[in-house]
């Protein structure tokens, strides 16, 4: 991101601060002048501050704002007791045909389609071994944890190697586990509970992040809705003695390297197993910054987490249902816009003596937040097994997943446009008009 990002048909000033706090940051130490590159003025960020102070103080501007105020005296404390280790050249591997499976010690890296990566040196790499056990933590679990939980496992769980990290960009999916291997990037995800606004948390849990090796330096993007990309450096640094909030150990520091973001936020982050990271997320400057939570990152997670990639895999992988596949109560979903299974109402299938089995549709289960138009429930209601059919593809007997694009105007449609609302995605082919599709998912309801 630059400051010719900033402008009236990209991201105005609010956005690009929004963008910050989408990272997981509650309250960022900022100095004076710090946004003078994206034209936000530090007497605009002081008068912001006062304008929302009295407000809701989780929002950003309201926290940057207080940030401003509280940090412009601020003194930069020394880095001591940080040492950098350099990467294992050893166990590098360089472009996108990296494959993680297990091994003894719980990480083997293999080859996909049987080419070999190579490291800097040109040597062939076909399996590494860390010489740690892999971590016990299951991901399907902790998507449900609470900031106090993930951030005991941080303390509690020790991080594998840097060039763990590194995504490959493999995809594969186990249908008879409903396990998805994702490895085009670690998909992120929030803390439970978390004491911010609804706004705020649901745009959060939609970003992801992207990490690489080139020319010998591991690099990084996190990803956010609306295509915002941040940069970052990575290195693997060890703490000797305890150092603000850290233990002794060792430690994976992702930095930011936009020059908007480039000393105000960190994180420090544990590889704790081949699929899963758990990162500390800080502002201010390593290793003496404030921390605003702890959060999971994934790249194998279950179907309840899937996204909108994972959806178009398994729909084409799926067979046409016949009206028995459907019978039954079902809960629909829709992948947000946050890239987030959404819970969008219950369906029900029964025959009722036509050729077709009829829906009945449900939308008390949406949150309130969510509006669900009338043209959504009818397009689950009544005899509409046929037009379904057409759009739906059976995964296996608890799975079904669709995929519905349909023309939308008026104010509904400036909502989805304006991103706050997320049933549908805005979608336009060249020499086409926009449409919007949903990606849905029926799956068979235990209630």
């Amino acid at each position: 991101m630059s400051p010719r990002d900033v402008g009236d048909d990209r991201l105005g000033k609010r956005d690009i601060v929004n963008a910050l706090f989408l990272g997981a940051r509650i309250v960022a130490p900022v100095g004076p002048r710090t946004f003078d590159r994206v034209r936000i003025g530090h007497d605009e960020m002081m008068a912001i501050g006062e304008r929302v102070e009295a407000g809701d103080l989780t929002h950003l501007f309201g926290a940057l704002a207080a940030a401003v105020k509280c940090e412009d005296d601020r003194a930069v404390r020394l880095q001591r007791d940080v040492q950098k280790i350099s990467p294992n050249p050893a166990l590098v591997a360089e472009g996108d045909s990296l494959r993680l499976e297990r091994g003894r010690c719980g990480q083997r890296h293999e080859c996909n389609d049987g080419q070999v990566p190579s490291d800097d040196h040109g040597s062939s790499i076909t399996v590494i071994e860390c010489g740690m056990p892999s971590s016990d933590l299951r991901p399907a679990e902790i998507v449900d944890w609470t900031d106090a939980q993930l951030d005991d496992a941080f303390r509690r769980e020790e991080t594998l190697p840097l060039e763990g990290l590194l995504n490959a960009g493999g995809h594969r999916i186990d249908v008879d586990t409903h396990e998805i291997y994702n490895d085009a990037n670690w998909k992120g995800f929030l803390p439970k509970g978390l004491p911010i606004g609804e706004l705020a948390a649901r745009l959060s849990v939609g970003y992801a992040k992207r990490f690489w090796k080139r020319k010998g330096q591991f690099l990084g993007e996190t990803i956010y809705p609306g295509g915002i990309l941040v940069k970052h450096t990575l290195e693997e640094v060890t703490i000797d003695q305890p150092t603000h909030d850290l233990s002794p150990g060792r430690y994976l520091l992702l930095k930011y390297t936009d020059p908007v973001f480039e000393h105000i936020f960190y994180d420090v982050m544990k590889l704790v197993s081949p699929d899963l990271i758990l990162y500390r997320g800080y502002s201010g400057r390593f290793p003496d910054g404030r921390r605003g939570w702890t959060a999971p990152l994934m790249r194998r997670f279950s179907f309840a987490q899937m996204g909108k990639a994972d959806h178009a895999m398994l729909v084409a992988g799926g067979s046409t249902p016949a009206g028995e596949d459907l019978l039954g109560a079902w809960q629909l979903d829709t992948i947000a816009t946050s890239n987030q299974l959404t819970r969008v109402a219950r369906v029900q299938f029964e025959r009722t003596g036509g050729l077709h089995p009829n829906g009945e549709c449900d939308t008390s289960a949406a949150g309130p937040d969510l509006i669900v138009p009338e043209f959504v429930t009818k397009h689950f209601h009544g005899d509409v097994f046929p037009e379904l059919q057409n759009e739906i593809r059976k995964i296996d007997g608890e799975y079904v997943l669709g995929r519905w694009t349909t023309d939308i105007s008026g104010p509904y449609a400036k909502l989805l446009l304006a991103g706050s609302q997320r049933l549908f995605w805005a979608e336009k082919q060249k020499g086409a008009p926009r449409r919007f599709t949903m990606y849905y998912v029926l799956r068979r309801s235990k209630e």
